[in-house]
């Protein structure tokens, strides 16, 4: 113990004798620092000049008024010097889930306060509780371009190459139909890649109103990590008012929004407006089970034409190779050009502020 304690304070004498070192940190804590902060090195820092070395503090190699960052090293396990364990530096926490959409400003997109539980009525103290279209949404930022964004469908006939899409240049929102066994898993593998989940949900033909709410209820409880719920095109949840205002009573006030197919008089979506529910439609689908890429891509671009300043975009297709090729030779080539390619949550938010900003009834009577 006492060679140890020598060695380190020789290794003491012999730095301050050099003078410190460009680049290095040091470790050893002098007598009339003992107590001082450490400088956070994973910031980047203004340095000044011919500033006092303290214990902890990086010294730079670069001339004064440069502005660096520099990375503390992880140590995978602690280092024991003379039997005493070394401190762990403190590691970052990892993101877990997507954040909300995030404006071009910078400012937050939470604007949204929807109070779901009662006890905080009680407690404004107490923080808002965060829905699930904020929490597990995909990252987002807003752009002064037209919107536009992709769904594709997963199910047991459409379920190839999922993951590649975590190297695709532009977000994109899967659909995973709740009725499959492989659902659950498939959820997690699309939320651990970073991507945003609707729920599909396909009713029978002659399904009632209970049967219809039964089912989005099932639905969300099977895909929990989800930002809304979406129908088939041939299945639509706006067959029949009975069927349409079920599935808005059965979604409002739970945070999620409701992506529909257009039958014409669409009243699922005008009941979604009176409920405070977000509801968008699906402007087009981009492929068939006889598309050829080409086509498909001939698609997209027909879609994509759509968007307007005042009218965002959503085209629905499947997870098939040939929907796969199509949208990758797209977008790795000519791309959206002027339209900012959103995943379908910031859709949903910019439809929730909307209604929010609207004026009511009363408030038109004022006016």
């Amino acid at each position: 113990m006492g060679g140890t304690v020598a060695a380190v304070l020789g290794a003491v004498v012999l730095s301050l004798a050099l003078g410190p070192v460009p680049g290095a940190i040091l470790t050893g804590a002098a007598p009339d620092a003992v107590n001082a902060p450490v400088a956070d090195a994973s910031t980047a820092t203004s340095v000044a000049p011919a500033a006092p070395i303290v214990a902890g503090q990086v010294v730079p190699a670069m001339p004064p008024s440069i502005v660096i960052a520099s990375q503390v090293p992880q140590i995978a396990t602690p280092e024991t010097h003379g039997g005493i364990p070394a401190p762990m530096p403190a590691q970052p926490q990892p993101v877990s889930q997507p954040v909300a959409p995030v404006l071009a400003d910078g400012q937050g997109a939470e604007q949204v306060a929807v109070q779901l539980d009662a006890a905080a009525l009680a407690n404004p103290a107490a923080p808002t509780p965060r829905l699930p279209m904020q929490t597990y949404a995909q990252m987002a930022v807003l752009g002064p371009n037209p919107d536009v964004s992709i769904i594709l469908v997963m199910d047991a006939q459409n379920n190839l190459g999922a993951e590649a899409f975590s190297s695709f240049p532009y977000p994109v929102t899967f659909a995973v139909d709740a009725a499959w066994d492989q659902a659950p898993s498939a959820m997690q593998r699309l939320r651990a890649a970073g991507h945003e989940v609707l729920a599909l949900v396909t009713p029978s033909p002659d399904a009632g109103a209970t049967e219809t709410a039964e089912q989005l209820t099932k639905a969300v409880e099977v895909l929990p990590q989800t930002v809304g719920v979406i129908d088939r095109a041939t299945a639509s949840l706006q067959a029949g008012f009975g069927r349409a205002r079920a599935s808005v009573d059965a979604l409002a006030g739970t945070g999620r929004g409701i992506v529909l197919h257009d039958s014409g008089l669409n009243p699922a979506l005008a009941l979604a407006e009176r409920a405070d529910l977000p509801a968008l439609l699906v402007d087009a689908v981009i492929d068939d089970q006889t598309s050829s890429p080409a086509q498909i891509r001939a698609q997209i671009e027909a879609a994509v034409a759509l968007a307007l300043p005042d009218q965002p975009v959503i085209m629905l297709g499947h997870l098939r190779p040939d929907t796969i090729s199509a949208l990758f030779l797209w977008g790795l080539s000519t791309g959206p050009n002027t339209k900012d390619l959103l995943p379908v949550s910031a859709q949903l938010w910019a439809a929730q502020e909307a209604m929010q900003a609207a004026p009511t009834p009363a408030d038109g009577a004022k006016e």
